[in-house]
């Protein structure tokens, strides 16, 4: 039983907000970093940069909610760069639901994305490079663990990054474009399939 629709933001495509970070100005403290198994506990405060739902919690959403796919996004303001991608309804998009919930059997990256009309990126552009250390792959061997979503979930080893968890944040950066400013921000999404193709980020 789907516990609470109360608990989710939706934006006009189905979407909810599981986690974001958006950068502050350099005189505001930063916010707390929560680790939780409780999507009840992350989902409400999802104003609040790096409120990160951990794996046992992201599947248990999965249970109650049934959502299907999983959206990834970035902004880098100084470099006008957007990573912004969707897993597909197929065989392979569904690996990656697998991947983040409750296998770690490493699912392929080609074809089981779609690039979203705002996407620029190198990262979203290249998929047959993805993975450590076998390629053509979702995420980073050996980073298996609870924060996968958000840690090196996607990258181009020694080249290209996302993520949302650690110091430095990246947003298809290599190790030479670290730098973050002011309006800078990421954002994971899920929903359930068969909604119009909506694809509006939210707190922009």
């Amino acid at each position: 039983m789907f516990y609470s629709r109360t608990l989710f933001l939706f934006n006009s495509g189905g979407w909810t907000l599981i986690g974001r970070f958006q950068m502050k100005d350099s005189s505001s403290s930063p916010d707390a970093v929560v680790k939780s198994d409780s999507y009840r506990e992350i989902l409400p405060n999802y104003r609040f940069n790096s409120q990160l739902l951990l794996r046992d919690g992201f599947k248990q959403l999965k249970n109650d909610m049934g959502f299907t796919q999983i959206r990834f996004y970035c902004y880098k303001k100084k470099r006008d760069r957007v990573f912004h991608i969707i897993t597909n309804q197929n065989n392979r998009g569904a690996n990656v639901v697998k991947f983040f919930t409750d296998s770690d059997n490493i699912p392929k990256a080609c074809d089981s994305f779609t690039r979203l009309p705002d996407d620029n990126s190198t990262l979203a552009n290249s998929c047959s490079d993805w993975g450590f250390e076998t390629t053509d792959r979702w995420g980073h061997e050996k980073h298996l663990n609870k924060i996968r979503l958000y840690s090196r979930p996607i990258l181009w080893a020694w080249k290209r990054y996302y993520t949302l968890s650690g110091d430095p944040l990246t947003c298809d950066d290599n190790l030479n474009q670290l730098a973050m400013s002011k309006g800078d921000k990421w954002q994971i999404f899920v929903r359930q399939g068969n909604h119009s193709q909506c694809y509006r980020t939210v707190l922009r």
